[in-house]
C-alpha cells in the first residue's frame, strides 16, 4: 500500500526568538529529497518529566544547496553574501495522508545543526538535527519575578511569560498562539514563589508537572502543552482509537507488535514528601505492596504544593496508583503502509492521547487495556514507515467524587475502606 507523503520546511528568515508563520516556511524536501527520518518526543514513563522533542532527518544534497561552505554556486539559502542554512531556524516535518490526502505536521522545532556527509565519492547527504520548543525554555531564565499562589495552569502560562515564549499568558484552555494550557478548578493549587534571574524556566515548569501529575510538553505542531492529572483518568479521557489482533469493525485498526509486561520497577509503597517551604507532609505506606515486594520508597522534596495535608494527598494518590505492578502495555508498533486506517492513527498521535488495546489470547481471557501514550517514535526509510507508542497505564481506577449526587461513584464510598479521594 501507498507510504505517506513526507516534506521538510524551514523558516530561512526567522531564529529562535521570532514567531514564524505559513508564510515563512520554504519546502527544502522537492529539491533535497528525504532519504530517511527519525522522530522522537515524550517521556520513558510516567514518573519521568518529558524531555525535549527531537528529529534527525537526512537529505539528499548532490546540489550543494543545504552546505553552508557552499559559495562558489551558492544555493536559494545564500542571500547578500551570506548563508540563512544556520542553527535555531524553525523547521517543520509533515506528512500527507495517502489514504485521506490530509497533510498533518508531525514535528515542528528548530535545526540545531547541519551535518554535511559523503557516503560515497560524488555523493554528498544533510543531516539536520533538530530539537523542539524545549530548547528554547532550558535556554531562558526567570526574569526576577514574583507569582502569587494560583493554579498549575496559570503558573505555567506565567513562567512563559518570564521566557518571553509567544502567545498569552491568561492560562486559558484553548490554544492561544503557541500555548494550550489546562487551567481551570480541577488544577492543582502552587505556592507564591519569587524566581530568581539564574532560574531555568523549563525545570521551572517540570516541577509544577510533578506537583500536578500532569504532562507538560510540545506538542506535535510546537505548542507548548500542560495537561492537569485529568488526562490520566479513563472516564475524563477521550479514546483516540482501539488497537484490536482480531477485528477492524467499529474503527479498530490492527497492530504490528504488541509488548506486555508485569515488572517491578515502577513499584512505589513508600512516598515522603516535603514541600517547598520545608515542612515535610507525612510518610505513608502501602504495606501489603510491602510485604509482597519489599519496601520501594520515593522522596520527593521541594515539591510545589502549599500545605503539608495536600502533599498527603499527592503521596496517597500516587501510592493508589504505583503499590502494585501492572500488567501494563509497554509499547505497541504499527506499520501504516499494512493498513490504511493506520495513517490517521499514527499521524495525529499526541502525547497524553489514551488508547484501548484488545488482545485475544488463543487460551484464556480476552484483555483490554485503557493506556495512555507517553512517547512517540516516527521512522521511516525509503518504502519502510514503522510508528511506535511507549505507553502506561490508564488510571481506571473509580472514584468517589465529594458532593456527588448521582450516585456514580457510590460503590467506592465507605470510608477507611473502598472510598478512593481523587487528588
Amino acid at each position: 500500500m501507498a507510504l505517506a507523503t513526507v516534506t521538510v520546511e524551514v523558516a530561512f528568515q526567522k531564529g529562535i526568538t521570532e514567531d514564524a508563520q505559513d508564510s515563512d516556511f520554504t519546502t527544502i524536501s522537492t529539491a533535497n529529497p528525504i532519504r530517511e527520518f527519525q522522530i522522537v518526543r515524550g517521556r520513558k514513563g510516567e514518573l519521568s518529566t518529558t524531555q525535549a522533542g527531537r528529529a534527525v532527518i537526512i537529505v539528499s544534497n548532490s546540489n550543494g544547496y543545504l552546505d553552508p561552505s557552499n559559495t562558489g554556486s551558492p544555493s536559494p539559502y545564500y542571500v547578500s553574501a551570506s548563508t540563512n542554512v544556520i542553527p535555531m531556524r524553525h523547521v517543520r516535518v509533515k506528512a500527507t495522508d495517502p489514504a485521506t490526502s490530509t497533510t498533518y505536521v508531525i514535528f515542528r522545532g528548530f535545526v540545531e545543526k547541519w551535518v554535511q556527509e559523503y557516503p560515497h565519492e560524488k555523493d554528498q547527504v544533510t543531516r539536520l538535527e533538530c530539537v523542539d520548543a524545549f530548547k528554547a525554555l532550558s535556554l531562558a531564565r526567570c526574569d526576577g519575578s514574583s507569582e502569587s499562589q494560583e493554579l498549575s495552569g496559570l503558573r505555567v502560562a506565567n513562567l512563559l511569560d518570564q521566557a518571553q515564549w509567544i502567545g498569552s499568558g491568561s492560562g486559558s484552555t484553548s490554544v492561544s498562539g503557541y500555548r494550550d494550557i489546562d487551567n481551570d478548578s480541577n488544577n492543582q493549587t502552587v505556592p507564591a514563589k519569587t524566581y530568581a534571574v539564574t532560574e531555568d524556566v523549563l525545570l521551572q515548569c517540570q516541577q509544577i508537572e510533578t506537583a500536578e501529575i500532569g504532562s507538560f510538553f510540545v506538542s506535535r505542531s510546537g505548542v507548548m502543552t500542560f495537561l492537569n492529572r485529568l488526562n490520566r483518568v479513563s472516564q475524563f479521557a477521550s479514546i483516540s482509537a482501539t488497537f484490536s489482533d482480531t477485528s477492524t469493525a467499529g474503527g479498530r485498526v490492527k497492530y504490528n507488535r504488541l509488548n506486555f509486561e508485569s515488572e517491578d520497577l515502577n513499584i512505589v509503597n513508600r512516598i515522603d514528601t516535603v514541600i517547598a517551604s520545608g515542612s515535610s507532609g507525612s510518610q505513608k505506606n502501602d504495606t501489603d505492596s510491602q510485604t509482597k515486594f519489599g519496601v520501594r520508597s520515593l522522596t520527593q522534596g521541594d515539591l510545589l504544593l502549599t500545605s503539608t495535608s495536600e502533599a498527603d494527598s499527592w503521596a496517597e494518590y500516587n501510592i493508589g496508583r504505583l503499590a502494585n505492578p501492572a500488567n501494563r502495555v509497554q509499547s505497541i508498533r504499527m506499520i501504516p503502509q499494512e493498513q490504511d486506517a493506520l495513517w490517521a492513527v499514527a499521524l495525529q498521535a499526541e502525547l497524553g492521547n489514551a488508547y484501548v488495546i484488545e488482545r485475544t489470547p488463543s487460551a484464556g481471557n480476552a484483555i483490554s487495556s485503557t493506556v495512555i501514550v507517553e512517547r512517540i517514535l516516527h521512522k521511516g526509510r525509503g518504502a519502510s514507515w514503522t510508528t511506535e507508542f511507549e505507553l502506561s497505564p490508564a488510571d481506571t481506577a473509580g472514584y468517589w467524587t465529594l458532593d456527588d449526587g448521582s450516585g456514580t461513584y457510590s460503590a467506592f464510598s465507605e470510608l477507611g475502606n473502598t472510598t478512593r479521594l481523587f487528588f
